[in-house]
């Protein structure tokens, strides 16, 4: 039998304090309680016995929802008292003698009670739609964290009703007249008297619930907490303008429900790129995350003395941008110094303190500066910095890697040679598919690598080639590469079902393990003995391709119950999501059709086209910005126009999220209904993708 979980126990504990105090000073209260904690228990037991955790999950969220009505009344003839002039004097003392529920009413019309009778009223779907997602719709250890989360919300949020009991402003104040507004009003107000009358406002768990959903939400599904944050912060101000909350009630439903994502996060966590600590990382790391969707990062690096990174180099200038974003440290790049011929990268150059190095090729005469160049390389590290340099010299598409210049070597031996302490990390760094935008990166941080005694300038080269070389993906040709990629994808899905979209995380971690592994296998294997096999999987990869099937796809189940799960889930995240990414088309999308235009003009090789969708990027977006800004304020007013510009990263964000989930969902969506009405076309690709998986499974063996 399975140990109590911590949501179950919080709600147990809160049961007990629930009836313990009602025995002592609210008696009538107290069966009814006793009756919930009995029948919860048995529930919980019968749930451990047969191993049924959603059934445990759904009787902690049905104690939750149900007891929000049956403390309606209890906590006032507990305490004996309101709370109400208590919370009334702290909001007067925050306002500087002011009653926000007072000067709120100054600024309500009918038209604006009735939208915020409404953002109000969204809160009860917002509320349920969230549980179902986030109890039916989520994988064992996501659910138990979601739980865990609603339960502290909930429990801490009912002792405020019980030991600081208030009605809200609604019935403290004496108003001058009353609200009066149309249909949404008056759901509002039936609602309220349906589970109560007006009680509970300390804290205010519409904020509280709200608040942690979104959270919730934007660590594990961020578009949809995208969508929800803005009306979480409408319903907060809806509570002032309908009267039934103070501003203390507010920000303490904001505070327990970051109490609560952080004991949620406990049991849930992702891995996430450091924070930024110069205004060229800051650059860096927004412009990764924006181009890939997602960057993962292994090992480990010092956080002080000379460290000299080492990288492979086959995504240009971008691949200085996910190093910097990666590293917990400030780091100083290393760059040709043809580059700042173009006024754009100098301008980048020069933010990010770029040390050029100057190459005979691009012209002879200037590579005598390569002095002052090792010089300033010398400094930094001299002063405990760290440096990043790509040995071989030029960014490429080739299977393999090209042999290291001796730079590298050069510089460390030259440092040593007056300096202690020095360390050198090789970097590996692996792209899913370098020139798509919201692809995947790893970056692999190898062992901090001493430089070795007696050693000289081509033997550390050769050491540098072979630790980096140990971190990253070669391959004899680039066919050997596509398939033995598409191979590994094939693997990656263990002939299992794919995970839902909300759930779905990038698996190029575990792709990029598994690749270096199965190319490891495929040089030791007897080429011929695996011929067959090859041109099977070729076969296969060319018959996916035919149907439009993406490996992930490939073992989708029909099941009707699933379908209308998906469709519910992507349905509510695709209509409430639209007016946001209206906005977000209507203020980038100029910037995003010309940043596409010039980057497929100007992109020659595939090594080029994130990096000038990237950096064209950071010219055009603040430029188009400010046209959009400059035009808000003359046609509408400068207030509005500063709405626009904060407004500006969010729905930025917001655009390239939602337009990666639907997507995904169009997918998903197109997979589904080709199987639909194909059904053998899908029991003859699942049945050979299985029958290929085990012939992969016994060759490696």
């Amino acid at each position: 039998m399975r140990r109590l979980t911590l949501s179950e126990i919080i709600v147990a504990a809160l049961l007990t304090i629930v009836c313990a105090a009602f025995a002592i000073g609210a008696r009538a209260a107290l069966p009814v309680h006793l009756l919930i904690a009995v029948v919860f228990l048995i529930v919980i037991a019968a749930a451990h016995r047969f191993d049924v955790p959603i059934v445990s999950a759904i009787a902690v969220v049905t104690v939750l929802m149900t007891l929000y009505s049956t403390l309606a009344e209890p906590g006032f003839v507990l305490m004996g008292r309101s709370f109400d002039p208590f919370l009334a004097r702290f909001d007067r003392a925050l306002f500087l003698g002011h009653d926000p529920a007072l000067i709120a009413q100054t600024f309500v019309t009918p038209r604006v009670l009735e939208f915020f009778s409404f953002i109000y009223g969204i809160f009860i779907p917002y509320l349920w739609l969230s549980i179902m997602l986030g109890t039916i719709g989520r994988e064992r250890h996501e659910r138990a964290a979601f739980v865990l989360g609603l339960a502290v919300v909930y429990a801490i949020s009912y002792l405020g009703y019980l030991f600081v009991p208030a009605r809200g402003p609604v019935e403290y104040y004496a108003f001058a007249t009353s609200l009066r507004g149309g249909r949404f009003h008056e759901l509002v107000l039936q609602s309220v008297a349906a589970t109560g009358g007006n009680h509970g406002a300390f804290p205010s768990l519409h904020v509280g619930a709200s608040a942690y959903l979104c959270l919730f939400d934007l660590r594990r599904n961020r578009v949809r907490g995208l969508t929800w944050a803005p009306i979480v912060m409408l319903i907060a101000i809806s509570t002032i303008v309908l009267r039934y909350h103070y501003v203390a009630d507010i920000l303490t439903g904001f505070a327990i429900a970051f109490v609560a994502d952080r004991v949620a996060l406990r049991r849930f966590t992702r891995p996430r790129l450091q924070h930024p600590r110069t205004l060229f990382t800051a650059l860096a790391r927004a412009g990764v995350s924006l181009f890939f969707d997602r960057v993962d990062v292994e090992g480990n690096v010092p956080i002080d003395g000379p460290l000299l990174l080492v990288a492979n180099h086959t995504n240009g200038l971008v691949d200085g941008l996910v190093v910097t974003a990666a590293t917990p440290r400030r780091v100083a790049l290393t760059a040709k110094a043809a580059l700042r011929r173009n006024p754009l990268l100098a301008a980048v150059a020069w933010i990010a303190d770029v040390v050029p190095f100057y190459r005979a090729q691009d012209n002879a005469r200037d590579v005598a500066k390569n002095v002052d160049s090792f010089k300033a390389i010398r400094e930094r590290l001299a002063r405990g910095g760290a440096v990043c340099i790509f040995p071989e010299g030029i960014s490429h598409s080739d299977a393999s890697m090209r042999e290291l210049k001796t730079g590298a070597a050069r510089i460390a031996l030259d440092f040593a040679a007056a300096h202690e302490g020095l360390r050198i990390v090789p970097v590996g760094l692996h792209y899913d598919a370098k020139q798509r935008f919201r692809s995947a990166v790893l970056v692999r941080f190898g062992e901090p690598l001493a430089i070795p005694p007696n050693i000289d300038v081509r033997a550390l080269t050769q050491l540098i080639d072979e630790r980096i070389r140990a971190l990253t993906a070669n391959f004899v040709s680039v066919r050997e590469a596509l398939w033995l990629r598409w191979t590994a994808e094939l693997i990656a899905t263990r002939g299992e079902e794919p995970r839902a979209l909300d759930q779905e995380e990038s698996d190029y971690r575990e792709r990029a393990q598994l690749l270096a592994s199965l190319r490891d296998d495929y040089d030791r294997a007897d080429r011929a003995a695996l011929a067959p096999l090859v041109a099977g999987l070729r076969s296969y990869r060319r018959e996916l391709r035919r149907h439009g099937i993406a490996q992930r796809e490939l073992f989708l189940r029909m099941h009707p119950a699933q379908a209308l799960f998906f469709v519910f889930r992507e349905v509510e995240l695709f209509v409430a999501g639209a007016v946001l990414f209206t906005i977000g088309i209507a203020q980038h999308g100029v910037a995003f059709a010309l940043d596409r235009t010039l980057t497929r003009k100007l992109s020659v090789d595939l090594d080029h086209w994130a990096s000038n969708a990237i950096f064209y990027g950071f010219a055009i977006f603040p430029l188009t910005w400010l046209i959009g800004i400059a035009l808000v304020a003359w046609l509408a007013s400068p207030v509005w126009a500063l709405a626009y510009a904060l407004a500006l990263p969010f729905t930025l964000v917001y655009t390239i999220d939602y337009f990666d989930r639907a997507g995904r969902a169009v997918r998903r969506a197109r997979t589904f209904l080709r199987f639909v009405f194909n059904r053998g076309l899908h029991r003859t690709l699942q049945q050979r993708g299985r029958e290929l998986l085990a012939q992969i499974e016994e060759a490696r063996r």
